[in-house]
């Protein structure tokens, strides 16, 4: 069985957002809050970014790659 959350106090305008959206997508309150979690869950945060980064320059401490090729890469990670 699966954990369940409750999220209380949400205030009325941002409740009548959701579920219009819900209804935009033909989908329940619930499958589209669900998607909107996961979707932030699978997004990793800036700070998760850069300590993969640090994590592999201590093992790689000379990447071999410019600059500009890490911001573009943190850039690309943050972006998708």
């Amino acid at each position: 069985m699966s954990p369940n959350l409750l999220v209380r106090s949400v205030p009325s305008d941002t409740h009548a957002t959701l579920v219009r959206r819900a209804e935009s997508e033909g989908q329940s309150l619930q499958e589209y809050v669900l998607g909107l979690l996961k979707a932030s869950a699978d997004k990793p945060t800036m700070a998760e970014v850069m300590a993969e980064i640090e994590a592999g320059l201590r093992t790689t401490p000379n990447p071999g790659i410019s600059t500009q090729e890490i911001v573009a890469t943190i850039r690309t990670v943050r972006d998708a």
